[in-house]
């Protein structure tokens, strides 16, 4: 099925409250990207199944790699500068239960 039969299938199904997303209780499209669009997709993000571990963090940080989506805690998204520069290209800290995610400032 190509991606437009898909979302628009998915679509349909949530009509009657069939539900895809994370948590199964709203749209899919509120939790995770729509077909074919996933960053993981494009190889640029990846879960980490020992995201709460500081020093797996801290690896993948000097690497480039950083938590963007605060809903997503194992998510970490290649962003390919240091932690100090990330400001200079939009993006603020957010911190949320402990983890630090950098995300779109906004407010410039």
């Amino acid at each position: 099925m190509d991606i437009i039969d898909q979302v628009a299938r998915v679509m349909e199904w949530e009509k009657d409250k069939i539900w895809f997303s994370t948590r199964f209780n709203y749209s899919i499209f509120s939790s995770v990207a729509a077909p074919g669009t996933s960053q993981h997709l494009s190889m640029i993000a990846l879960d980490v199944t020992q995201f709460a571990d500081k020093r797996v963090r801290t690896i993948l940080n000097k690497h480039g790699w950083f938590q963007t989506i605060i809903d997503d805690t194992p998510h970490f998204t290649y962003l390919g500068r240091k932690e100090k520069d990330l400001p200079k290209y939009g993006l603020r800290p957010d911190t949320k239960d402990g983890f630090t995610f950098w995300i779109p400032n906004f407010d410039r």
